[in-house]
C-alpha cells in the first residue's frame, strides 16, 4: 500500500451536495457518534416483503422523520434549509462510506461492518 492512500476519518466534517431543481445545495455535517448510528438503527424497523420470484419490496415506516431528526443532530449549519426527502438523502450518504483497504483499493462499506469488506 502507498503511502498516499488516506483511510476513513470520523472526525473530519462532511459536505454532501444534493442536486434540486434550485440547483445545487451543500448541506454540511459531521459524521456521526456510534451511539448516534445505534439509536438511529434501532428507531428504523425496516419491512421487506417478498413478492415471490427473487422479487422483494422494502420499506420504512417514519424513515424520513427519523432520518431528518438525526440530520437535526449532525448538522454543522443551518442553512440551506433542507426537507424530510432531502435528509432521507444526505442519512443515506452518510451511511455508505468509501473506504480503503489494506491493499489499497478503494471499496465501499455499511455503517453496521466495522471493516471494510476483505480484497476480491
Amino acid at each position: 500500500m502507498g503511502n498516499n492512500a488516506t483511510a476513513f476519518d470520523a472526525t473530519r466534517p462532511v459536505a454532501i451536495q444534493l442536486r434540486g431543481p434550485d440547483g445545487v445545495k451543500t448541506i454540511r455535517v459531521r459524521f456521526p457518534t456510534d451511539d448516534e448510528w445505534a439509536e438511529w438503527q434501532r428507531r428504523r424497523m425496516v419491512i421487506v416483503k417478498q413478492l415471490g420470484r427473487w422479487t422483494s419490496e422494502t420499506t420504512i415506516p417514519n424513515g424520513e422523520e427519523i432520518d431528518a431528526a438525526m440530520l437535526a443532530k449532525v448538522r454543522t449549519e443551518e442553512e440551506p434549509e433542507v426537507d424530510a426527502f432531502e435528509a432521507q438523502k444526505v442519512i443515506e450518504q452518510l451511511a455508505i462510506r468509501p473506504c480503503v483497504g489494506r491493499d489499497g483499493n478503494r471499496r465501499r462499506s455499511a455503517v453496521g461492518g466495522r471493516a471494510c469488506p476483505a480484497p476480491t
